[in-house]
């Protein structure tokens, strides 16, 4: 399975019902890969923790490089991390962690038209 953007908990076990591998386990292993820095945990704010995998850019405290867009349509979660998004923030406010951006992805974008 070749994920977009971040996955929930209950998506990726979904997506691991054919191999009899259950919920529990399949936390436990994204626990495991968090702590080895092969994965990152994302709350974008709605109680729901999604996993992605870890890149090579480089991160800041949070281990997140690049920004999400979270569809206020759908609730998905999408990685923008080929787009070119630039914030200007006085270095007096302090550090950028994370960047969640709210819209509307393009499936709910085109469904609304």
């Amino acid at each position: 399975m070749m994920a977009t953007g971040p996955l929930t908990h209950l998506e990726i076990a979904a997506s691991l019902v054919a191999t009899d591998v259950d919920k529990s386990t399949v936390f436990r292993v994204l626990q495991d890969l968090i702590s080895a820095g092969l994965a990152r945990r994302l709350d974008v704010g709605d109680h729901t923790w999604r996993y992605e995998r870890a890149s090579s850019i480089p991160t800041g405290p949070s281990g997140h490089a690049h920004p999400h867009l979270l569809c206020v349509d759908c609730g998905s979660v999408t990685c923008l991390a080929d787009a070119k998004v630039e914030l200007k923030v006085p270095r007096a406010v302090g550090d950028i962690e994370e960047v969640i951006l709210k819209g509307h992805c393009q499936p709910c974008r085109e469904a609304n038209r």
